[in-house]
């Protein structure tokens, strides 16, 4: 049978919608060892379209589908909690905790937050085998993929990556289980860093963010080599964990039997698939 894997998901876009049909049929057709035991959205049904197809095609696969909706949990309790961290920590744990309860009958030996955008509560980090998939390299910049772009345009980065970790209560710094890496330097992307010079002789980056935000070339051209690495990477990873490749035990990692600190480069297999894509 393979081993019972865990689904989170907001299913905000369709990246979400994609991401779950292309590792449901990986099992399918066998080159993922395993089952998905469950999926749970922090939306219920008529809470966006995304999320109502992904809640549809659970049905249809006879998957078990949890929802708890987070907008409508505890909602004075989080209108007071907004712009204050401690609070809205507490709202996330309490709310977690309820999930938490809500899949106990449940079992999966991991779990992975796909396009999930609540940050876990320590209780469930610590219950739970979690991994993330987060849009850098390891040891590179912490945030949402949009402040991770920024931090790399601002310091003239050559290098980034996208890497999956086990999810811990330190956000983006549980330790790697696999990365890849791609260039985006003045070697790569010449003429956009040229002209990024040039705005950057007038204006100050805050001042570009502010006026150009996602549309600035340069930061489309990074984004894009991330996003399309994002799915061979996370389904290679899955494969590897459904396989015992690759193994979590609390908060260590371990490829092939030996404990790993960085996580396992998968730049070969990424770029093969990639390529057979084209």
């Amino acid at each position: 049978m393979g081993v019972n894997i865990g689904w989170f998901t907001t299913g905000r876009d369709i990246e979400a919608v994609n991401l779950l049909n292309i590792v449901y049929h990986g099992i399918k057709e066998g080159r993922i060892d395993g089952r998905i035991s469950y999926l749970f959205l922090n939306r219920e049904k008529g809470e966006g379209p995304f999320s109502d197809t992904i809640i549809d095609m659970g049905k249809e696969w006879r998957i078990p589908v949890v929802c708890v909706s987070s907008s409508r949990f505890m909602p004075e309790f989080r209108r007071k909690a907004h712009g204050c961290h401690d609070t809205m920590a507490e709202w996330r744990e309490k709310y977690h905790l309820e999930v938490m309860r809500r899949l106990e009958v449940y079992e999966a030996g991991f779990s992975v937050l796909a396009g999930y955008m609540l940050i876990a509560g320590p209780s469930m980090c610590m219950r739970l085998n979690l991994i993330n998939l987060h849009p850098a390299l390891p040891h590179g910049p912490s945030g949402t993929w949009q402040e991770v772009v920024w931090q790399l345009i601002d310091k003239r980065a050559d290098e980034s990556g996208v890497m999956i970790h086990k999810v811990t209560k330190e956000l983006d710094k549980g330790p790697a289980i696999a990365y890849c890496s791609f260039r985006i330097g003045a070697g790569r992307f010449p003429d956009l860093w040229r002209d990024m010079d040039e705005k950057l002789d007038r204006l100050t980056l805050k001042q570009i963010i502010s006026i150009e935000g996602e549309k600035n070339a340069l930061f489309q051209a990074i984004r894009q080599e991330g996003v399309k690495r994002e799915i061979p990477l996370l389904f290679e990873t899955i494969r590897c964990l459904s396989c015992g490749r690759f193994k979590i035990e609390g908060d260590s990692v371990y490829i092939d039997g030996i404990e790993s600190r960085g996580g396992v480069c998968m730049n070969e297999e990424v770029e093969r698939i990639i390529g057979q894509n084209r």
